[in-house]
């Protein structure tokens, strides 16, 4: 399976550049840091950005792969901690506060944002060299450092986390805003950077923006189907509409999502692949709905 080669080949590229920043550093720092990236999951943020890179037919996308992950990943650290989401255990470990102390868990959030920045720095140099187009590459580097800083700042994953945690919404405009900063701007990094360093026309930056928030929103309501019985989950969508409504909102997104990709030439199997992954997880299609 495709799939299986982009995750295993994204494991190796992660282990090599973890490997390479051992030297050097604070070791025990660096321990909460390895430990926080190479705890499970399924990649899908860095496996998107290669698709979208592949689709593309670039080839500059090791950094910029790597620099969703750490983005990523310190999110969940946050999120994670007492003062956030008060989660003990993270994809069936111990969360990293919980293993190493909140202290050290802080540090190596703020060490992976700046990993996060130093990447996408190499991806621009990548790029430019593979381009041999050094005004691109400027304009590249200037265009990703824009996107990330929006969308993982005050305008995009800090303020969804921020309405997650002490938002009270009340319509559907309200939802749809926490859903878009809350997931669906970590899935648009995912997207953009794959554009971006993929070299695709950045005048479809916006078209691309929208393509992530469409597969965020389904991705993110197929998390609240799963969740729905979840008193303390306030911000669950499917629980606000019912389930004849959400299901229709979810199908809604899947297709224009995968209708995205086919406008703006990028479709292949990968995206199906993960679509169907999503939904057979939550056990959409069987779900009974009234």
């Amino acid at each position: 399976m495709t799939f299986r080669r982009h995750k295993g080949s994204f494991e190796t590229l992660l282990t090599s550049f973890i490997r390479g920043k051992k030297s050097g550093s604070d070791l025990d720092l660096w321990e909460v840091i390895r430990y926080s990236l190479q705890n499970g999951g399924k990649r899908v943020r860095p496996i998107l950005c290669k698709v979208i890179v592949e689709s593309l037919g670039g080839s500059s996308v090791d950094y910029s792969q790597l620099s969703v992950e750490f983005f990523h990943t310190a999110s969940l650290i946050a999120d994670d901690m007492p003062c956030m989401d008060n989660d003990d255990f993270r994809r069936g470990s111990l969360s990293s506060h919980k293993k190493f102390g909140e202290a050290k868990a802080l540090l190596a959030s703020y060490a992976l944002i700046s990993w996060g920045y130093e990447a996408v720095n190499l991806a621009a140099r990548r790029f430019t060299e593979a381009t041999g187009d050094v005004k691109r590459g400027y304009e590249t580097l200037s265009i990703a450092l824009e996107r990330v800083s929006f969308l993982a700042g005050l305008d995009g994953a800090v303020s969804g986390q921020h309405l997650d945690l002490f938002g009270h919404p009340e319509t559907m405009d309200d939802f749809r805003d926490i859903i878009y900063k809350k997931t669906a701007t970590l899935f648009s990094l995912s997207f953009e950077m794959g554009w971006i360093f993929g070299g695709g026309d950045l005048s479809k930056l916006e078209s691309v923006e929208k393509m992530a928030i469409h597969f965020g929103t389904f991705f993110q309501m197929v998390d609240d189907f799963q969740d729905r019985g979840r008193e303390e989950e306030k911000s669950n969508i499917v629980r606000f509409l019912g389930l004849k409504q959400a299901k229709e909102e979810i199908f809604f997104h899947k297709n224009a999502f995968l209708q995205s990709t086919k406008k703006l030439g990028i479709e292949c199997p990968e995206f199906a692949f993960i679509i169907d992954y999503i939904e057979k997880k939550s056990d959409l299609a069987n779900a009974s709905f009234f």
